[in-house]
C-alpha cells in the first residue's frame, strides 16, 4: 500500500457494475493518470494536502515544546558559564598593589564554567573594614520563572497530545494524585483511542482478509458499520 494525497486526487462517476474509480490530477491538473477500478481505497483522516503523515494532533503544541527546550537550553547555559554566581567586586583600599589586583583578575575570569565555584583568600595589610566587598548580581532562583514555564509548557504538550497525565509518565503535583489508573486508561481507549483505530479498520474491511491487516482487539475496537 502507498499513501496517495487526497488534494490532487478525484472521485470519478462509478462503472457501471458499481465499482468505484479514481484519477490523480497532478499539481497542473493538465495530465491526469486514472487508476484501475478498485486500486484506491478511500479513507476519511486528516488534511488532504499533506503527503505522508497529515497534520498531527499534536501541531498546535508545537510552541510550548520549543518554549520548554529554550527555557531548558537557557538553564544550563546559565548555569554553566557561570552566571548564577555573578558578582562584583567592590575595592576601596589605597593599601592594594597592583600584583594583588591582577590577581584578583585573574582569578575572577579563571572562574567562569568549570571551576565557577572557587574560592579566593584575600590579604591587605592595613586594609580597612570592608575595603574589598562583594555585590551579587547572579542568581539560580525563578526570577525568570523557570519552573513555570517548564510547568506550563508540559501542561500545553499533555493537552496538545489529549493524552490523561497519568498515562504519560507525569508527576501528580504535592500529595494530589490522579485518581484510579485502570478507570483512567479504560476512558482514554473508549473517548480517543477507539475513534483513532477507525480508519484502519475501514481498510481492513475493504482490503478483506487476503490481505495483510492493520491488528487490532476487534472485541474492543469494532463497531458496527453504518
Amino acid at each position: 500500500m502507498q499513501h496517495l494525497p487526497t488534494l490532487n486526487m478525484q472521485r470519478k462517476r462509478d462503472l457501471e457494475n458499481g465499482q468505484t474509480q479514481f484519477c490523480w490530477l497532478g499539481p497542473d491538473r493538465l495530465a491526469p493518470i486514472d487508476f484501475e477500478p478498485g486500486e484506491v481505497v478511500q479513507a476519511l483522516e486528516y488534511d488532504p494536502t499533506q503527503h505522508i503523515y497529515g497534520v498531527p494532533d499534536w501541531l498546535c503544541a508545537m510552541q510550548a515544546l520549543l518554549l520548554n527546550e529554550d527555557a531548558t537550553l537557557f538553564r544550563r547555559k546559565y548555569y554553566h558559564n557561570g552566571c548564577h554566581i555573578g558578582y562584583i567586586l567592590y575595592t576601596t583600599d589605597p593599601n592594594m598593589d597592583p600584583k594583588t589586583e591582577a590577581m584578583l583578575i585573574n582569578k575572577m575570569k579563571e572562574g567562569k564554567a568549570a571551576g565557577n565555584f572557587r574560592s579566593l583568600f584575600i590579604n591587605i595589610p592595613g586594609g580597612k573594614d570592608k575595603a574589598v566587598h562583594v555585590i551579587p548580581v547572579g542568581d539560580i532562583s525563578q526570577k525568570d520563572e523557570f519552573q513555570r514555564i517548564k510547568s506550563i509548557s508540559a501542561d500545553d504538550v499533555i493537552v496538545g497530545h489529549g493524552m490523561q497525565p497519568a498515562l504519560a509518565g507525569i508527576r501528580p503535583e504535592g500529595n494530589a494524585g490522579f485518581g484510579d489508573i485502570e478507570k483512567i486508561l479504560k476512558t482514554y481507549l473508549e473517548t480517543d483511542v477507539k475513534s483513532m483505530v477507525q480508519p484502519f479498520l475501514e481498510l481492513n474491511r475493504t482490503l478483506g482478509a487476503e490481505v495483510s491487516q492493520f491488528d487490532f482487539d476487534l472485541a474492543f475496537f469494532e463497531v458496527e458499520a453504518t
